[in-house]
């Protein structure tokens, strides 16, 4: 369960709902756990889907250093 997970259910359920941040809480935690084996048999199943993730990461975050960030403009126009 991530944290981000966590903040949005009880930032969802507010300060006077308990019962509504515990049974968020748990259906979160069984809903990851349900994808968790879907995606990990996909995984044993078809093992290139390993390295398309992969891909799809590497290049989700050079787009994000590449494009989001003014600090690595200046150096990149310097070795052209």
């Amino acid at each position: 369960m991530s944290l981000d997970n966590v903040l949005a259910v009880a930032g969802g359920a507010g300060p006077d709902h308990a019962y509504v941040m515990a049974f968020g809480l748990l259906l979160s935690i069984a809903m990851m756990a349900v994808a968790a084996n879907a995606i990990s048999s996909l995984l044993h199943r078809w093992p290139s889907l390993n390295y398309a993730g992969l891909l799809l990461i590497a290049f989700v975050a050079a787009r994000m250093i590449f494009e989001g960030s003014s600090g690595v403009r200046p150096w990149l126009a310097a070795l052209r």
